[in-house]
């Protein structure tokens, strides 16, 4: 954002990181809980958001719209 003239930068906090993986906040309480503050970035970093992942897979492979009803399902 800027202010003042000059450009500013939020990070993200390591739950809103953790929010865009597609883990709820009570996952990353218990993450919280078993994983020291610094490691907590570094995890989130490297993992995979499945909900993006899931709908890359369902363009290339299907077109049909995802059932609200079940689970993450390609075919």
């Amino acid at each position: 954002y800027k202010k003042d003239g000059q450009y500013y930068m939020r990070l993200f906090t390591h739950r809103e990181l953790y929010r865009l993986m597609g883990l709820r906040d009570e996952e990353y309480d218990k993450i919280k809980e078993a994983i020291p503050l610094s490691p907590q970035a570094k995890c989130a970093g490297n993992s995979i958001c499945v909900d993006v992942l899931f709908h890359l897979f369902r363009k290339m492979f299907t077109d049909k719209e995802p059932d609200k009803n079940s689970s993450y399902v390609l075919f």
